[in-house]
């Protein structure tokens, strides 16, 4: 795998991963009615992001949050607490309710931030986010994307997977997206600006569905897809975007 292309790598090897464990755990989406949350708000409002979650029909969920401050990444389980504010007492898909450590005990829906399906009480304002599309270009040393075509350099690529991996797999999170109860492929959300992915036209709510004409549609096929790829000088891959698919293809020169 040292030979993968260095965002594919990162995204695709993640993504493997995390469908592994959504099928093991079974996930169960359902919404809990134990909490009436008196106040909503977005993970980061309250200084966190959620990079993933694990929800299964048990109780013993967890959810996985990189903190905006230091930038550390960790899992935590229904009664932990955070910043020494707050108490987690639910955790699901899109969401958990924390509860406020303070006398007057109040509790807290908080959503992955760009959830669609978030309803707050109160009306507030997001920031704007700064979108890349593939409807423009990108160029520096090593790199270069020009709409859907890139091209990088194997010094580019090696610098990637030997330097800066740690720190890529913490610029976007991922999630399998589910149609008909059969995986289509894999969301990318929380992409941070300035990334390999931001780089390449990625966009949060994106879904990569095939690598080379393959549908990573099962856990088994996609594993063999990532070692068929070691030495590859070209990929391919396909997402979709708002219910557009769109092809992009990658060159190592």
């Amino acid at each position: 795998m040292v030979n993968l292309l260095g965002f594919l790598k990162t995204i695709f090897l993640v993504l493997s991963i995390k469908l592994f464990f959504h099928l093991l755990f079974q996930p169960n989406f359902a919404k809990s009615e134990e909490f009436e949350p008196n106040e909503v708000k977005f993970a980061s409002d309250i200084g966190v992001l959620m990079i993933g979650s694990i929800v299964s029909q048990s109780s013993d969920n967890v959810i996985l949050l990189k903190n905006k401050t230091n930038g550390s990444v960790k899992a935590h389980r229904v009664g932990f607490t955070l910043f020494n504010q707050y108490k987690i007492v639910e955790i699901q898909a899109n969401y958990i309710i924390i509860q406020t450590l303070n006398f007057k005990k109040k509790t807290i829906k908080v959503y992955k931030d760009g959830f669609s399906g978030a309803i707050f009480t109160t009306k507030k304002k997001k920031a704007p986010v700064k979108k890349v599309g593939l409807v423009d270009s990108y160029r520096e040393e090593g790199f270069e994307r020009d709409k859907t075509e890139i091209q990088m350099s194997e010094e580019y690529r090696e610098k990637i997977i030997k330097e800066d991996l740690p720190k890529i797999l913490m610029q976007a999170s991922a999630e399998p997206v589910i149609r008909g109860g059969k995986i289509i492929g894999f969301m990318l959300d929380q992409i941070d600006e300035n990334s390999i992915y931001a780089k390449s036209g990625l966009q949060n709510g994106d879904i990569v569905t095939s690598i080379n004409e393959i549908s990573l549609d099962d856990v088994t096929a996609t594993i063999k897809l990532l070692h068929s790829l070691k030495n590859s000088k070209e990929i391919s891959f396909e997402m979709e975007r708002r219910g557009t698919k769109i092809p992009v293809n990658v060159k190592v020169k």
